[in-house]
């Protein structure tokens, strides 16, 4: 299948990296790898986002750290078998393909935005080498009501195929749900940012679709982070309308100790140097 990649994310390559590839039973594999440092953590980006987003933050956490940061079916040059659900444990044997060729005794796991509901869904499928979590603006906090039923419904799919082709009445009860206040202001914008072409709705479809094996349980992720012990960073934009900090805040409380949360003075745009560089800073305190 011809899928069309977000406008964004064509063409953002850095000259800094070292192109990875797997072939696993169901998928090809592709990605991106920043530095040598010992430290190394396996990465997922955002919604439409390519792997080299993944440079800034890499910058900014230091030389002794390393970075392998996944592309996302649909938005990047990894493939997954027709016909093949792309399930949580399909996520885990990525990072263990990895971690084996490169003889990891620990690695840490680092997800933003769609990235971070895609590592708490695979987190119980990760073996004992997986020491950190670090959730950047992380989706998947709470349950992706609409998510889960344009996909997993048949009157769902029908209704966002539909959509595809003729948009105008979600704009319009898009508009009339926000002016009565029946409609939050992020799923307002995000109405307006990503099914504002016949593009960008079917490219929203696809990755919903790819996607929809990915859905958090939230106990059973909590239970598992606290029984093997792993410290697990919330990093938040103190100005972010999209994933605001509040979310995480259940999350962190119920991990008591390993449960660590950041908030930087940014929006949701957080894969950057400063972000990297006041998680250093503050885990190096922890």
């Amino acid at each position: 299948m011809n899928i069309p990649k977000f406008p964004e994310a064509i063409g953002m390559e850095s000259p800094v990296f070292e192109k990875i590839k797997i072939e696993l039973k169901h998928s090809r594999v592709h990605g991106l790898s920043f530095g040598k440092g010992s430290r190394v953590f396996f990465a997922f980006p955002g919604y439409g986002r390519p792997a080299s987003d993944y440079e800034s933050l890499w910058k900014g956490m230091g030389e002794d750290h390393r970075i392998i940061a996944f592309e996302l079916p649909c938005q990047g040059p990894t493939e997954i078998t027709e016909g093949h659900d792309l399930m949580p444990k399909d996520i885990a044997d990525w990072v263990h393909e990895i971690a084996d060729r490169e003889k990891l005794n620990s690695f840490g796991v680092i997800g933003y935005s769609i990235g971070g509901r895609v590592v708490l869904s695979a987190l119980p499928y990760l073996d004992g080498r997986c020491t950190e979590l670090v959730l950047i603006a992380p989706d998947g906090l709470r349950p992706a009501v609409w998510n889960k039923w344009a996909t997993n419904t048949t009157v769902g799919r029908m209704l966002f195929r539909f959509t595809i082709r003729y948009p105008g009445w979600l704009f319009g009860l898009s508009s009339l749900l926000g002016s009565v206040g029946l409609l939050k202001r992020p799923l307002r914008k995000f109405v307006k940012l990503h099914m504002d072409t016949r593009e960008r709705r079917q490219f929203v479809y696809d990755v919903w679709w790819t996607l929809r094996q990915m859905q958090p349980d939230r106990k059973r992720a909590i239970r598992n982070i606290m029984a093997r012990c792993i410290p697990c960073w919330f990093i938040f934009g103190k100005h972010d309308r999209i994933i605001p900090a509040h979310l995480g805040t259940p999350w962190a409380k119920e991990m008591g100790a390993y449960g660590r949360t950041l908030i930087v003075n940014e929006g949701h745009e957080l894969l950057t140097e400063e972000t990297g560089n006041a998680w250093r800073r503050l885990a190096r305190i922890r």
